[in-house]
């Protein structure tokens, strides 16, 4: 849960960082909260969306979709993306890999 933490700016930052310490064909593995693509009326998506409107408000910061996550993966260097569970409509788990 880093990575709701920080604007897109930082959160590039830290996984250019991560990226640059990872040995060949390494991966990086995130669990965050994640937003659903559409809206949904599950108590999951209702929670990442009141966390996100505390990020956006406390920190500057926001909850991320899975393009949104992808997107700032392949801008940091990574090669591919993979979404490999999200669970309760809220809490994903991704591997993104050098």
């Amino acid at each position: 849960e880093v990575l709701h933490n920080w604007d897109d700016e930082h959160c590039l930052k830290l996984l250019k960082n991560c990226y640059e310490a990872l040995e060949e064909k390494g991966k990086v593995i995130v669990i965050s909260h994640m937003m659903v693509e559409e809206a949904e009326a599950s108590n999951g998506a209702k929670l990442v969306c009141q966390l996100d409107l505390y990020m956006g408000t406390l920190f500057g910061a926001k909850q991320r979709t899975a393009k949104q996550f992808e997107s700032m993966a392949m801008n940091a260097g990574f090669s591919s993306f993979q979404l490999k569970c999200l669970a309760f409509d809220a809490i994903a788990v991704m591997e993104f890999y050098k």
